[in-house]
């Protein structure tokens, strides 16, 4: 893969981006959700979790950057990566406490929940793994998006569609393609990555794990 596709792939999908993308499968696929929650929540969900998964661990990792504790956004070596995952977990807490106090008043669904804790658990192993090797991030959150699309179908959750199951499957095999073509990261750690995100999401999700 030429350098320049596979730096726009890993921009497009890096996994800061990966719960937008998630709520852009939950709002338009053939599912109850997706006709029974009302607009106004729906940009309202989208607007927290901008806020609170991409913009504010992005200015967090700014930040780190700048202090010099993080040698840039890439985070290339192993033990730069523990403390900017750790701050995106407590992010991803304040998201899920915020949906929790929205839900008192209208239908969210469960598998919100189940979905951010995914994320959480898919985090925290990422960070237990980060003492050994340094797996991939992109890896784990593109092989996440499709063990819970799996999982939904499976629980009927959602009418399958066979194209969104392809293209989720053929967008890991790409992101991954484009991580190994900027040796960011060796197959095993693409390996490694694709296991651990597929599993903690699918496991989650089909079993309705939250916190």
């Amino acid at each position: 893969m030429e350098r320049f596709w596979a730096n726009l792939f890993s921009l497009l999908f890096h996994p800061v981006f990966m719960p937008l993308y998630v709520l852009l499968i939950f709002f338009y696929s053939d599912w109850y959700l997706a006709y029974t929650i009302y607009p106004q929540l729906k940009k309202f969900l989208l607007i927290i979790t901008f806020l609170l998964t991409v913009f504010m661990p992005s200015l967090s990792t700014w930040l780190l950057v700048r202090n010099k504790m993080v040698s840039n956004f890439s985070m290339p070596h192993r033990n730069e990566r523990t403390l900017p995952f750790l701050i995106t977990v407590f992010y991803y807490g304040v998201m899920y406490y915020f949906i929790w106090r929205i839900s008192k008043q209208t239908l969210i669904s469960p598998y919100f929940f189940a979905v951010i804790s995914g994320s959480m658990v898919l985090i925290l192993l990422l960070v237990a793994a980060n003492f050994i090797i340094k797996i991939s991030a992109h890896a784990a959150a593109t092989a996440a998006l499709a063990g819970m699309y799996i999982a939904l179908c499976i629980n009927n959750a959602i009418i399958p569609n066979t194209s969104v199951l392809l293209c989720l499957i053929i967008l890991w095999g790409l992101v991954s393609t484009a991580r190994l073509s900027l040796k960011t990261h060796n197959p095993n750690e693409i390996y490694l990555g694709s296991l651990a995100g597929f599993v903690s999401m699918f496991y989650c999700v089909k079993y309705l794990l939250v916190f």
